[in-house]
C-alpha cells in the first residue's frame, strides 16, 4: 500500500527519490525531510543523523512488543493512550520545553544567554542517549530558537 502523502507530495512538485517507500522509512524519510528544507526554506540540512535513530527507536519498540506477543489488537485504547502519552511527553515535549524555557530566559538576561545555550548543549546523563527521539528534538528546537532569536535582534 502506498503511503497516502505521496499523492500530495506528486502534486507539490516533488520526484520519486523525494517520496515516502516504506521498505526503507529511514532512508525515504531522510529525503523527503532534507528536501522539504531546502525548498520551503532554502536551508541544506542533513536530517539523516536524526531520523535513523528515531526510525531504529521506532522499530525497537515494535519489535520488543513482538517479541513479548504483544500487539496493538491485544491493548485497550487506554493502554496504548498511555505508552503513546508518556513517549510524547518523555521525547518530544520534555525536550522542546526545556529548549523554550533557555530561550525565554536567554531573551531576559541576554548577558547570559551564551551561557544557557551551553546548559541545553549539554547531554542530559539521566537520559538514555543511545536510543529516542530527545537528541533530535532538542536539536530542532534549538534551531527554531535560534531563528526566533534572531528575528528579534
Amino acid at each position: 500500500m502506498q503511503f497516502v502523502g505521496n499523492g500530495f507530495l506528486k502534486a507539490q512538485g516533488y520526484h520519486k527519490g523525494q517520496l515516502f517507500d516504506p521498505a526503507r522509512p529511514a532512508e525515504s524519510l531522510s529525503h523527503l525531510v532534507n528536501a522539504v528544507f531546502k525548498r520551503q526554506f532554502g536551508l541544506k540540512v542533513n536530517s539523516a543523523t536524526y531520523i535513523r535513530p528515531a526510525v531504529t527507536y521506532i522499530q525497537e519498540v515494535l519489535r520488543m512488543g513482538h517479541s513479548k506477543g504483544l500487539s496493538l489488537s491485544h491493548l485497550s485504547s487506554h493502554e496504548i493512550e498511555s505508552k503513546l502519552a508518556e513517549t510524547l511527553n518523555g521525547e518530544v515535549i520534555e525536550p522542546m520545553l526545556r529548549v523554550w524555557r533557555a530561550y525565554q530566559y536567554g531573551i531576559r538576561h541576554p548577558q547570559c544567554d551564551c551561557y544557557v545555550i551551553c546548559a541545553v548543549n549539554q547531554h542530559d546523563p539521566s537520559a538514555n542517549q543511545g536510543a529516542g527521539l530527545r537528541p533530535g528534538i532538542t536539536k530542532l528546537g534549538r534551531f527554531v530558537a535560534d531563528i526566533l532569536q534572531w528575528n528579534t535582534l
